[in-house]
C-alpha cells in the first residue's frame, strides 16, 4: 500500500478529498477510494481523520464490507471497545470475505485469544485456493506479528510458497528482529530498500535492526532518511529520538519527541518520553507534569501495562524532589492495581527511603521484600541496584557477590552490575573476570548494562578482549 500512497493518482485524490470536505462539497468516490483514505489516515496517525472518512464512506455506502471492517479496528485499536468493534464485524454480510476473517481474528487476539484465532484461520484458509492462500498466509503472519506473536506468524509465514515478494521479505526481516537475528534483519532491509529506496517503512525497519543491535548512529541515519522521504512519519521521527536519547543527547531528542507528540497526542508514550527527556535535563517538575498527562491518556485508553510503568515513573520522580508521601503515594496505586507487585514495591519503598537518607527504613523495606519473596535472585538484584542507584557501592558489591554464587540464580542475573561495582572500586581483575562472565554467561544483561563503556555497535562477545587490548 505505500507505493499506491506515493502514487500521484492517490494523491489527487487525497487532495481532492480534503479540499470538497474543506468547502462542505466533498467529490464523488467509490468505497474502496474512500476506505484507502480513511485507512491511510489510519496509518499515518490521524485517528479523527480516519474515523471521520470511514464514517463518511458507511453514510453512503451502510452495508459495505471495507469501511465496516476497518471501523470495527478503529473501535478495536483506537477506542479499546471490543463491543463496538464486534458490532461492527457482524454488520458485515459475507461472513466468507477475507475482511471478515480478518477483524474477527483481531479481536480475538486483542484479548490473548491467540491458540482460538489460529484455529480460526486455520478453518478460513479451507476456503481459499492458489494465489489466494497465499495471500492469505502472508496476511496472517502480519496479524499475528502485528500482536506479537512471533511463534505464529513465524508458523504462517512458512505456508507462503512465493518467497520472493516485498510483502514476504519485509515480515521475514521482522521474524528474524523478534528472534535476535539482527544482522540478518539488517542484511533483508537493506535488500528490500535497493528494490525500494523510497520505502519509510523499510527504512525504518533498518533503523530498528540497527537500533537493537547498538548500531545508535546508524539506526539514527536510517530514521533520518525516513524523515526526508515523509516529515511526518512517527515511527520515523520515534526512532530518531529513541536514538539521540540512548547517546544522552537529551536536548535534541526532546526536540523530536515533542514533535512525535504534535503528530500523535493520544499516545501516552510520547507525554511519557518528554518526562524522560526533562528529568535528564533536569526539569523535574516539568517531567512530572508530563508523566500526569501520559496517566490521563493511559486511563482514557486502558492502557494498564504503560499506566503502571507511569506510576514507578511518578514515585522515582516525586522522590527525587524530596517528597517522600507524594512518592509512597504512587507506590501504594500501584500495590492497589497490581496485586503482584507487592514485593517489588517493597523494594521500591526501600529505594524512595534510602534516596531520601532513611538508611534504617530502607533495610526494613528491602528485608521484608527479601522475606516474602522468599530471597529470590530477582529481588535480590533489586535491592543489590537500588543500593548501586544511591551511591551505596560497598554494600552493592556484598550482595552481588554473593547473588552470582547462587545456585538458585539459573538466568545468571547481576554480573554486569557487580562489573559496575568492581570498576568503581578499582577492583581491576576483579572488572575483568565479571565483564567476561557477564558478556558469556547474560550477553542481553551485559549489553544493557555495560554498553556505555564500550564502543558504540560493539557486540558483547568482543567487550572481554577489548578490555585487554586497552592494556597494551
Amino acid at each position: 500500500m505505500e507505493d499506491y500512497y506515493n502514487s500521484n493518482k492517490f494523491k489527487d485524490m487525497l487532495r481532492s478529498y480534503e479540499d470538497g470536505m474543506k468547502e462542505g462539497n466533498p467529490p464523488y468516490l467509490d468505497v474502496e477510494d474512500l476506505t484507502d483514505i480513511a485507512e491511510y489516515y489510519h496509518n499515518s496517525d490521524k485517528p479523527e481523520e480516519s474515523r471521520q472518512t470511514v464514517d463518511y464512506a458507511l453514510s453512503l455506502f451502510p452495508d459495505a464490507t471495507e469501511p465496516l471492517a476497518l471501523r470495527a479496528r478503529i473501535a478495536l485499536v483506537d477506542d479499546n471497545d471490543i463491543y463496538a468493534a464486534r458490532e461492527y464485524a457482524e454488520r458485515i454480510e459475507d461472513k466468507t470475505d477475507l475482511e471478515y476473517f480478518y477483524i474477527t481474528a483481531e479481536i480475538m487476539l486483542s484479548v490473548g485469544e491467540f491458540a482460538e484465532a489460529d484455529k480460526y484461520l486455520n478453518e478460513c484458509l479451507r476456503t481459499s485456493v492458489g494465489d489466494e492462500a497465499d495471500d492469505f498466509a502472508l496476511d496472517v503472519a502480519t496479524l499475528f506479528a502485528d500482536y506479537n506473536f512471533f511463534d505464529l506468524a513465524e508458523k504462517w509465514f512458512h505456508l507462503c510458497i512465493d518467497d520472493n515478494s516485498d510483502e514476504y521479505n519485509e515480515i521475514k526481516g521482522r521474524i528474524a528482529l523478534e528472534k535476535g537475528n539482527y544482522e540478518e534483519g539488517e542484511r533483508i532491509y537493506n535488500e528490500l530498500l535497493d528494490r525500494n529506496p523510497f520505502s519509510t517503512n523499510y527504512w525504518n525497519g533498518l533503523a530498528s535492526s540497527q537500533m537493537l543491535h547498538n548500531e545508535l548512529s546508524d539506526s539514527i541515519t536510517s530514521s533520518e532518511f525516513s524523515i526526508a522521504i515523509d516529515p511526518h512519519n512517527a515511527e520515523a521521527i520515534y526512532s530518531k529520538a529513541n536514538g539521540l536519547f540512548i547517546l544522552e543527547n537529551y536536548t535534541d531528542a526532546l526536540t523530536f519527541f515533542n514533535r512525535y507528540n504534535k503528530l500523535c497526542p493520544d499516545d501516552e508514550t510520547g507525554e511519557m518520553s518528554i518526562a524522560s527527556c526533562l528529568f535528564n535535563l533536569n526539569r523535574d517538575q516539568e517531567g512530572i507534569i508530563h508523566l500526569k498527562q501520559a496517566e490521563k491518556i493511559a486511563i482514557k485508553k486502558g492502557h494498564q501495562n504503560c499506566l503502571f510503568e507511569i506510576y514507578k515513573e511518578l514515585a522515582y520522580a516525586e522522590s527525587s524532589m524530596g517528597h517522600v508521601a507524594f512518592a509512597l503515594e504512587y507506590v501504594n496505586k500501584l500495590t492497589g492495581i497490581y496485586s503482584w507487585y507487592r514485593n517489588d514495591a517493597m523494594v521500591l519503598r526501600g529505594y524512595i527511603c534510602l534516596e531520601n537518607n532513611d538508611m534504617e527504613q530502607a533495610v526494613k523495606h528491602f528485608h521484608n521484600a527479601m522475606i516474602e519473596s522468599k530471597h529470590s535472585p530477582r529481588i535480590y538484584l533489586c535491592v543489590a541496584i537500588a543500593f548501586y542507584d544511591n551511591g551505596n557501592i560497598a554494600p552493592a558489591y556484598e550482595m552481588l557477590n554473593k547473588l552470582v554464587k547462587q545456585q538458585n540464580n539459573r538466568t545468571h542475573m547481576g554480573y554486569s552490575y557487580l562489573a559496575l561495582c568492581c570498576n568503581e572500586m578499582g577492583l581491576h581483575d576483579q572488572y575483568l573476570a565479571n565483564v567476561k562472565a557477564a558478556c558469556e554467561l547474560n550477553p542481553h544483561e551485559a549489553s544493557k548494562v555495560l554498553s556505555h563503556l564500550f564502543p558504540e555497535g560493539m557486540d558483547t562477545k568482543d567487550y572481554y578482549q577489548y578490555l585487554l587490548n586497552q592494556e597494551f
